[in-house]
Protein backbone atom coordinates (compact mmCIF):
# COMPACT_ATOMS: atom_id res chain seq x y z
CA UNK A 1 0.00 0.00 0.00
CA UNK A 2 0.91 3.42 -0.38
CA UNK A 3 0.88 6.44 2.19
CA UNK A 4 -2.94 6.65 0.51
CA UNK A 5 -4.74 4.40 2.75
CA UNK A 6 -6.45 1.76 0.62
CA UNK A 7 -5.04 2.61 -2.93
CA UNK A 8 -1.88 0.10 -3.63
CA UNK A 9 1.13 1.60 -4.91
CA UNK A 10 2.34 1.03 -8.55
CA UNK A 11 4.33 -2.31 -8.48
CA UNK A 12 8.00 -1.86 -7.89
CA UNK A 13 7.44 1.66 -6.71
CA UNK A 14 8.47 2.91 -3.59
CA UNK A 15 6.43 6.34 -2.34
CA UNK A 16 8.34 8.98 -1.82
CA UNK A 17 8.48 10.86 1.60
CA UNK A 18 10.43 13.76 2.89
CA UNK A 19 10.59 16.00 5.15
CA UNK A 20 10.00 19.36 3.17
CA UNK A 21 9.20 20.34 -0.15
CA UNK A 22 11.20 21.20 -3.13
CA UNK A 23 10.07 24.81 -3.66
CA UNK A 24 12.69 25.33 -6.34
CA UNK A 25 11.00 23.71 -9.31
CA UNK A 26 8.62 26.08 -11.02
CA UNK A 27 5.60 24.04 -11.54
CA UNK A 28 5.25 23.12 -7.94
CA UNK A 29 2.48 20.50 -8.08
CA UNK A 30 -0.63 19.91 -8.10
CA UNK A 31 -3.03 21.01 -4.76
CA UNK A 32 -6.57 19.37 -4.26
CA UNK A 33 -8.87 20.98 -1.91
CA UNK A 34 -12.01 18.86 -1.07
CA UNK A 35 -14.57 21.40 0.27
CA UNK A 36 -17.84 19.30 1.82
CA UNK A 37 -20.34 21.31 3.24
CA UNK A 38 -23.03 19.19 2.66
CA UNK A 39 -23.17 15.68 4.04
CA UNK A 40 -25.35 12.18 3.08
CA UNK A 41 -28.07 12.12 5.81
CA UNK A 42 -26.54 8.66 6.76
CA UNK A 43 -23.61 10.02 7.95
CA UNK A 44 -25.31 12.25 10.54
CA UNK A 45 -22.76 15.19 9.88
CA UNK A 46 -24.44 18.83 10.07
CA UNK A 47 -23.93 21.11 7.48
CA UNK A 48 -20.70 22.43 7.76
CA UNK A 49 -20.93 26.58 7.84
CA UNK A 50 -17.60 28.46 6.77
CA UNK A 51 -16.26 25.66 4.86
CA UNK A 52 -16.36 27.54 1.37
CA UNK A 53 -14.67 30.52 3.12
CA UNK A 54 -11.89 28.17 4.57
CA UNK A 55 -11.08 26.71 1.04
CA UNK A 56 -11.45 30.09 -0.92
CA UNK A 57 -8.52 31.11 1.35
CA UNK A 58 -6.45 27.82 1.12
CA UNK A 59 -7.32 27.79 -2.88
CA UNK A 60 -6.01 31.32 -2.41
CA UNK A 61 -2.18 30.34 -0.86
CA UNK A 62 -2.05 27.00 -2.90
CA UNK A 63 -2.18 29.40 -5.84
CA UNK A 64 0.09 31.84 -4.68
CA UNK A 65 3.06 29.36 -3.68
CA UNK A 66 2.66 28.06 -7.53
CA UNK A 67 0.78 24.89 -7.35
CA UNK A 68 -2.31 24.12 -9.74
CA UNK A 69 -5.32 24.34 -7.39
CA UNK A 70 -8.24 21.98 -7.95
CA UNK A 71 -11.04 22.19 -5.86
CA UNK A 72 -13.73 20.03 -5.77
CA UNK A 73 -17.44 20.71 -3.41
CA UNK A 74 -19.30 18.61 -2.19
CA UNK A 75 -17.58 15.30 -3.56
CA UNK A 76 -19.40 11.74 -2.22
CA UNK A 77 -16.78 8.99 -1.14
CA UNK A 78 -16.83 7.74 -4.67
CA UNK A 79 -15.80 11.15 -5.98
CA UNK A 80 -12.90 11.44 -3.34
CA UNK A 81 -11.88 7.91 -4.16
CA UNK A 82 -11.81 8.60 -7.50
CA UNK A 83 -9.67 11.80 -7.60
CA UNK A 84 -7.02 10.43 -5.07
CA UNK A 85 -6.58 7.52 -8.02
CA UNK A 86 -6.35 10.52 -10.76
CA UNK A 87 -3.49 12.38 -8.31
CA UNK A 88 -1.04 8.95 -8.14
CA UNK A 89 -1.63 7.05 -11.50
Amino acid sequence: MSFFSNVPAEPGCTPLILDEYNFQHERRGHCLIINNRYFDQSTGQNEREGTDSDAEKMENVFMRLGFDVERVDNATSLDMSMKMRQGII
